[in-house]
């Protein structure tokens, strides 16, 4: 069952992320990635202006996984102990064994592989330890880096839902992309 996710914070090590629980201590790297107007492009969030808003969500994501709604794991370079993004699981349908996936990356490591790597993972956990038949991303119609990186992972365009989401004053399409365990690698 993915509930297995919430009895222990699963850390995952690679020979060039760790994939670890986010802590207090990661806020300004969590800030740097935020308040970034070009990460949060196709966020559909504004970018954060201060630290608390910051502050706020490292409580939203903490308080999340306590509720067994979503996990989000921070990204850490290896080379240098930084958090450089984060990567997780929300919006779980347990009677249907399917979540959807969210990523944001520092822009300084972007096209690096790093983002290729932690979705990698934590694809892997998702359907091998969690049980996940089915994971899903929903996409900004103008983000080619993250359509690509998706279809790199084997998930399939499932359509596009035209004018779908009203955000900072304008209408957006949203691109549906979908991945099946027997699907995957």
């Amino acid at each position: 069952m993915t509930k297995n996710l919430f009895k222990e914070f699963p850390e995952i090590k690679t020979d060039k992320i760790i994939l670890r629980e986010l802590n207090f201590n990661d806020i300004r790297d969590m800030f740097e990635i935020f308040s970034n107007e070009e990460v949060m492009r196709y966020y559909d969030v504004l970018p954060h202006k201060n630290i608390e808003d910051t502050e706020r969500l490292f409580f939203t994501y903490a308080n999340d996984y306590k509720d067994h709604k979503s996990i989000r794991w921070g990204i850490i370079n290896i080379e240098n102990n930084k958090l450089i993004g984060t990567c997780g699981f929300y919006n779980f349908d347990y009677k249907s064994t399917r979540a959807e996936i969210g990523y944001e990356l520092n822009k300084a490591y972007w096209k690096q592989g790093f983002m290729h790597k932690a979705l990698n993972e934590i694809i892997k956990l998702g359907f091998e330890n969690s049980h996940l038949k089915r994971i899903e991303a929903i996409v900004h119609n103008e983000n080619k880096s993250s359509k690509m990186i998706l279809e790199r992972l084997a998930f399939k365009h499932e359509g596009c839902l035209r004018k779908r989401f009203y955000f900072n004053g304008e209408f957006r399409d949203e691109n549906y992309f979908g991945l099946l365990k027997d699907e995957w690698q």
